[in-house]
């Protein structure tokens, strides 16, 4: 009997992608000068373009990364349209009010329009002073790596509220009084930024401050997105990315292409984005080709389960308790002092009994030889007697 334990082996091989990452594409809606016309241009991550509410296109909006709104003193039904489904499909916009009474009800119902209720128009009678923001927190997301250790508490800027709101998915920078200043509001499958104070020197600071800057350019890298994960699993039942916005809306069949393997996986698109699920015939980990209507549109990763390398083992009661009931089956203890051959011989054949058969066959034939040397003598010894 042998007993041969091949060696475990693993796959190490990890199949993943890393592309660089295109520019931002930024589009500025604006009515008058503002200080963002001296933030994006200088930044050749940004593709920043400018533009006013009579002559944004549908493909301006849909194809940026990112969009502000700015003090416009109206807001018609088609651009209003046009944002909506922009922040629905996944876009980043960011809103600063304007101070004319005559667009505080086309923004109130682009508010409405984007799912944002509480927020709202201040109502003062008099006018109000402007109030001092409080320091951001380094340990918020927003800021995470933004601030250099400091010294002295930084200056920080004034402003004098417009809007104001009662809840939303993240503050980001608030009054001393705990107001919020600028927040994020998810809408759809994307995100809507609003300032409570336009940037002029009427209402705030903010613009002529250190925190301008770095809080612009967050807010535009925060909105740029990958396509794709930079790998998937096999095991995984659907993936989802993002996908092309010249391929929304098309006939589209995808396919997953390695070498002369090809796979139709079963495609829904959902508001930009694409989502296939992963062929249970794919098996093989590696790099396979993403097609559209048989032309190259990206390149996707594939590993094995993570399972594969498992390490963990069992008991010996574990293993016990799963193989009870099946008499075809047998677990035998390493740890016993007896080898697994003598346990396997012990439990399978049994106790050796050939060695007594043998001992008792000698005696037996030994006892033969014996009756047969005396018995022969004696019976020589009685025929001398007689004769």
């Amino acid at each position: 009997m042998e007993l041969q334990d091949d060696d475990v082996r693993f796959d190490n091989a990890y199949y993943f992608i890393l592309k660089p990452a295109g520019k931002i594409a930024i589009t500025d809606i604006i009515s008058r000068q503002s200080a963002t016309l001296r933030v994006y241009p200088n930044e050749p991550t940004f593709t920043y373009t400018t533009t006013n509410a009579a002559a944004i296109s549908d493909s301006r909006v849909a194809n940026s990364d990112l969009v502000l709104l700015q003090e416009l003193p109206r807001i018609n039904a088609g651009l209003r349209t046009q944002l909506v489904q922009f922040v629905r499909r996944g876009g980043k916009l960011v809103i600063t009010p304007a101070a004319d009474g005559a667009a505080k009800s086309d923004y109130q119902q682009l508010f409405a329009d984007l799912g944002l209720a509480t927020v709202r128009f201040q109502v003062k009678a008099t006018p109000m002073e402007p109030r001092e923001l409080a320091i951001p927190s380094r340990q918020h997301p927003f800021f995470r790596d933004v601030f250099a250790e400091q010294t002295r508490q930084p200056d920080m800027p004034k402003a004098v509220p417009l809007l104001t709101w009662s809840r939303a998915t993240t503050d980001i920078m608030t009054f001393r009084d705990g107001e919020a200043f600028l927040s994020g509001f998810s809408s759809g499958r994307g995100t809507v930024y609003v300032f409570a104070a336009p940037f002029n020197a009427s209402y705030s600071t903010f613009q002529d401050n250190a925190l301008f800057v770095p809080v612009l350019y967050r807010l535009a890298t925060m909105s740029y997105e990958a396509m794709h994960a930079p790998a998937y699993r096999l095991t995984e039942r659907a993936i989802e990315f993002q996908q092309g916005r010249e391929e929304e809306g098309r006939e589209a069949v995808y396919k997953l292409v390695s070498d002369s393997a090809t796979y139709v996986p079963t495609q829904q698109q959902q508001g930009g984005q694409l989502v296939l699920q992963v062929p249970t015939a794919m098996q093989q980990a590696g790099f396979y080709a993403l097609t559209l209507n048989d032309k190259p549109v990206t390149t996707l990763a594939f590993n094995l389960d993570k399972r594969e390398s498992e390490l963990a083992c069992y008991s010996l009661a574990e293993l016990q308790q799963m193989t009870a009931g099946r008499s075809n089956l047998h677990v035998y203890d390493a740890s016993n002092a007896q080898t697994l051959a003598a346990q396997f011989q012990q439990q399978s054949i049994g106790t050796s009994l050939w060695r007594y058969c043998l001992a008792l066959a000698l005696l037996g034939l030994l006892g033969e030889v014996l009756v047969l040397r005396f018995g022969r003598q004696q019976t020589q010894a009685k025929e001398a007697v007689a004769a």
